[in-house]
C-alpha cells in the first residue's frame, strides 16, 4: 500500500534482523527495503506495551542515526487518536 516500499517482510524472532540491547537482542516486527535503497525497520506496539519499549526506541534510533541516512527506525503505536500504521510509515519515509 506504500509505493516507496519495494520489499516488506515479517522479521522472525531469534532468526531475523536483531538490534542489541543491554540484556540481549530485540527483533523488530518488520524490515522493508525502500525503492531508494534505504532500509526501514518497524517495531509495532500496542499502547499497553509502551512502558517497556523505551530501550528499544533508544537503540533503534541510535542504529538509524549511525547509518548516515541509509536506515530508518520507526516505533509505531496503536492507540486511539494516533495515526494509522500506514500513515505513521508514510510520514517516516517521506
Amino acid at each position: 500500500m506504500q509505493p516507496k516500499v519495494k520489499h516488506w517482510i515479517r522479521n522472525l524472532e531469534r532468526r531475523g534482523f536483531a538490534i542489541p540491547l543491554a540484556d540481549g537482542n530485540f527483533y523488530p516486527d518488520f524490515v522493508a527495503e525502500l525503492t531508494d535503497g534505504r532500509l526501514l525497520v518497524v517495531e509495532h506496539k500496542g499502547a499497553h506495551l509502551l512502558a517497556d519499549a523505551q530501550p528499544k526506541q533508544l537503540m533503534g534510533d541510535l542504529w538509524a542515526n549511525k547509518s548516515a541516512g541509509t536506515c530508518l527506525f520507526l516505533m509505531t503505536v496503536q492507540e486511539p487518536g494516533r495515526l494509522r500504521l500506514f500513515d505513521q510509515i508514510a510520514a517516516a519515509i517521506c
